[in-house]
């Protein structure tokens, strides 16, 4: 069964307030987000990031996809939906489990995890909503265009629970909400002068809140949730010392990186220039997933 695989491409809002915030599993807390830092003088500000700079800040924090042996990227039908579409996962755990069942459902065919940064998979899943022109680069290995679909995938559990109210705050911001949603999350009592970190689930805050010192039980009972899309817009415009933002991913994902890393020594097999040796380290199988399927020509 021939896999369907991407072609390698070269790759290259509003101005809004801060959104309610809603804490995993807890209540919604209005807040307004309130940076630190920045320039110090009389000189006008000069807080708006590019999309490039925002994209490299992005890319601290690893994606996953699938691939195989010829270094394209595999897609997978829904078995409930349909749909097809290639995924980069930002949770380790998941990221593997779906390797695991695909493998187990396509025995013979090479696939392992490659791995990009997430602004990378941000552009080219669409996130800045106006990049059409890659997915018209991209060719299925019979040199067929490919017409599926391109998803940034969350924590598969949070994302149940969090895609209603992320739509609906993309939806108040007058961002269009794409094929999909990834929350991200914030505190900031854990904001210094010089940084303020953005998480991928509550789980990663709450484990940092602890590393620094601080009690459990002291935690801030409301934290801001948003979607990633919302936080890149913000960061085009002058309304906060946007610099301090620092994306962070799970410990578990950069030990991935490193596996995948190594199993690639000393054979070369594609990654993302942002995922680097020196990432900083901090801090089941689904359903839907069960019974997918590798596209097949």
């Amino acid at each position: 069964m021939a896999p369907w695989v991407m072609a390698f491409v070269a790759l290259a809002g509003h101005s809004l307030s801060s959104q309610p915030a809603a804490r995993h599993g807890g209540r919604v807390v209005d807040t307004t987000l309130r940076l630190r830092g920045g320039q110090a003088s009389d000189a006008p500000p000069k807080n708006a990031l590019t999309r490039d700079e925002i994209t490299d800040k992005m890319n601290a924090v690893p994606a996953f996809c699938i691939m195989n042996g010829n270094g394209g990227m595999v897609g997978v039908r829904g078995k409930d939906d349909g749909k097809e579409a290639i995924n980069w996962f930002t949770d380790a755990a998941e990221a593997k489990a779906i390797l695991a069942v695909m493998k187990e459902h396509n025995p013979g065919v090479e696939l392992e995890l490659g791995v990009h940064g997430l602004g990378t998979a941000f552009r080219l899943c669409k996130g800045w909503g106006d990049s059409e022109e890659v997915q018209e680069k991209m060719q299925t290995e019979g040199a067929k265009p490919f017409a599926g679909e391109l998803r940034v995938q969350g924590n598969m559990p949070l994302m149940k629970e969090t895609t209603p109210r992320l739509t609906e705050l993309l939806e108040e911001a007058g961002i269009d909400k794409g094929g999909w949603q990834l929350p991200i999350f914030l505190c900031e009592e854990l904001q210094s002068s010089s940084m303020l970190p953005v998480f991928l689930s509550p789980a990663d805050l709450a484990a940092t809140w602890e590393k620094s010192g601080r009690k459990k039980e002291d935690l801030p009972e409301g934290i801001t949730m948003m979607d990633i899309r919302m936080l890149a817009a913000q960061m085009q415009t002058e309304d906060n010392p946007w610099r301090v933002i620092q994306f962070v991913g799970s410990q578990e994902a950069y030990e991935l990186v490193r596996e995948i890393q190594e199993a690639a020594r000393p054979a070369t097999k594609p990654t993302d220039d942002a995922v680097l040796d020196d990432l900083p380290v901090t801090a089941e199988d689904d359903d839907d997933v069960e019974g997918d399927e590798l596209y097949s020509s």
